[in-house]
């Protein structure tokens, strides 16, 4: 396992990406070396994000040769300090996709593992549902408010004072630091092109069994949610970071 040889490019006709806050020593674990928890308010935050892609493919392809997968991932907020310079991203924890064709390429080059899982989206007038299973098992369950004329409250046991606040310390974020295998250090990639405009959301029903699990204690608190729609992205690798100890050159 590695990085993809080349730039990868694609179209989404929709991402939700639902933060939670966790309190921060029950994350204390989950950054590469390299990295730290970012925290607020003594939480640590975790972000699940789900994508519906279209026209995915190495960049140098023309649109018609891309595929269209769904993506379930979760990521850690992180952030790096080097020299001086400090820059927050997520760090991906588990990656899930109901294509076998992006299931083969993800583990054949992503240092985090995919997982195959069956995705089922329905649309109503008013409302939008999305149900992903995995090994038998539903992995997650969301029905989120399309109607935009209402105005969407902050989650109630979100730890900020206002979307505002919200967006800027856990909205979408365009860097990935990605934990190479055998502690060769961490990959990071970014992104450009045009993301979209990410809007809040309502959620009308919310199940994620990763976040329901024990090893949390109890603690998660729904923080935010946002949606992007029409968006495109353009991901390249930028650097490393080397792990401790390691000679630089």
């Amino acid at each position: 396992m590695g990085k993809p040889p080349f730039p990868l490019r694609a179209f989404f006709a929709s991402r939700l990406e639902v933060t939670y806050a966790i309190v921060a020593e029950h994350l204390a674990g989950l950054p590469a070396p390299g990295l730290e928890l970012e925290t607020h308010e003594g939480h640590g935050f975790i972000t699940v994000a789900l994508t519906q892609a279209r026209a995915l493919r190495p960049a140098f392809l023309p649109r018609c040769l891309g595929i269209a997968p769904f993506f379930l991932s979760y990521h850690v907020l992180v952030r790096h300090r080097e020299g001086g310079r400090s820059i927050r991203g997520l760090q991906p924890l588990r990656r899930l996709t109901n294509h076998r064709a992006a299931l083969f390429f993800g583990n054949l080059w992503s240092p985090t593992p995919y997982q195959f899982a069956t995705m089922e989206t329905s649309q109503d007038a008013i409302t939008t549902s999305f149900t992903v299973r995995r090994a038998g098992h539903q992995e997650m369950r969301a029905i989120t408010c399309t109607d935009y004329a209402v105005a969407v409250p902050l989650p109630p046991e979100s730890p900020f004072a206002d979307w505002a606040q919200a967006r800027r310390l856990v909205g979408p974020q365009p860097l990935r630091f990605t934990p190479l295998p055998r502690d060769r250090g961490v990959l990071r990639s970014g992104q450009t092109v045009d993301p979209g405009e990410p809007e809040p959301v309502q959620l009308l029903d919310l199940r994620v069994r990763y976040i329901e699990s024990p090893m949390w204690k109890g603690t998660p608190r729904l923080a935010a949610a946002f949606i992007t729609e029409n968006g495109e992205v353009y991901r390249s690798h930028e650097g490393m970071i080397a792990p401790a100890g390691a000679l630089p050159g």
